[in-house]
């Protein structure tokens, strides 16, 4: 079970953490079942893995290694 934590000082919520330093945030893995839209910039770090597809438009700036199989157009 999750242990939340709102910060009402800053109005933050944590999931999994007593210290939220974002709107939301959550130490832990997190599943989605359905779509999830990201509508600023998606910032990651370490690996990303995508199952099936994605579509990639207006790709500004891309560091570090890019690794595709399978492209079809």
């Amino acid at each position: 079970m999750a242990n939340f934590y709102f910060d009402s000082s800053n109005n933050r919520l944590g999931i999994g953490t007593s210290n939220p330093t974002r709107t939301l945030d959550v130490n832990g893995i997190g599943y989605f079942s359905g779509n999830l839209g990201i509508g600023g910039s998606l910032v990651t770090t370490g690996n990303v893995g995508v199952g099936q597809s994605l579509s990639v438009t207006n790709l500004a700036v891309l560091n570090g290694g890019l690794t595709t199989t399978n492209i079809y157009s």
